[in-house]
């Protein structure tokens, strides 16, 4: 019996979720899988820049393997240097024991949590960019009127999740001395792309942006002073964000706990792009 269509798109982001972790599973703990020791570590092309040039116009991978020669050129190790324990080891160094692109975790609880406040925690990525609350109750939105482009909007939360679950696996320390995580900062565009569609649908939603847009500007005019570069909390971040939440809960409880479809005319997805 066929699946049903509703259920096809709620299973999408999961699938493409899932597929990501697979990909990236043999490789938290850095080490060398299927054809690596032949392309790689017996590769002798890679351990001199003469036998790199002189082999440039056989190679496959151009662009990967001159990563690898730059890597084994600079520090004498095919990851880059930042990522090999001993340039870390000194006296007091803050990377000890945190070095991201690995499992740094004690069990799968304290990876929950730690994913958990990579967006909601003091470091938050959306408690820093407070619009992109919108985005998951977009998802929703568009998911229940089977709004055009619905396809495109699933798989670009779909992408975000991977990349949020593949940094969460594989470090601790919050993307270091930041506000937020300033990994995350390319997730903004397809988040905004869902925002998009959801203004395309629903116009009165603008609203709804406008008041976390609001909360957002606050939030970094105050902490314009020092900048981005911190390891402190904003002293204004929970005051504004609560704030920001209040009054956009508020808007809701007022307007309603739904947006207003966009007229059907509006919503015809047009069937080929301008020549």
């Amino acid at each position: 019996m066929a699946m049903p269509a509703r259920w096809t798109w709620l299973w999408m982001p999961a699938i493409v979720v899932a597929a990501g972790i697979v990909a990236y599973l043999g490789s938290f703990q850095g080490v060398f899988l299927l054809d690596d020791m032949r392309h790689i570590v017996e590769n002798p092309n890679l351990r001199g820049f003469a036998s790199f040039w002189s082999s440039l116009g056989g190679d496959d991978r151009p662009l990967v393997s001159l990563s690898l020669a730059l890597n084994y050129a600079i520090g004498g190790a095919w990851k880059p240097a930042n990522a090999v324990p001993e340039y870390l080891d000194w006296p007091d160094s803050p990377f000890t024991g945190n070095l991201t692109g690995q499992w740094n975790h004690a069990g799968l609880a304290k990876l929950a949590s730690y994913a958990l406040q990579l967006l909601v925690g003091k470091k938050a990525f959306l408690g820093h960019n407070l619009p992109l609350l919108l985005v998951i109750p977009a998802v929703v939105f568009l998911w229940r009127r089977r709004a055009p482009y619905l396809p495109e909007a699933i798989f670009s939360v779909a992408v975000s999740a991977c990349v949020w679950l593949v940094y969460a696996v594989g470090s601790s320390n919050y993307a270091g001395a930041c506000l937020s995580i300033r990994w995350f900062v390319p997730l903004i565009a397809p988040c905004y792309f869902v925002i998009m569609l959801l203004l395309r649908e629903a116009p009165n939603a603008a609203v709804d942006l406008g008041i976390l847009t609001v909360g957002g500007i606050a939030l970094m005019a105050s902490a314009w002073p020092e900048g981005p570069w911190r390891l402190n909390l904003l002293p204004a971040q929970w005051p504004i964000c609560g704030l920001t939440l209040i009054a956009w809960a508020a808007y809701r409880w007022r307007m309603g706990w739904s947006w207003v479809q966009a007229a059907p005319a509006e919503q015809e997805r047009p069937q080929k792009l301008a020549a």
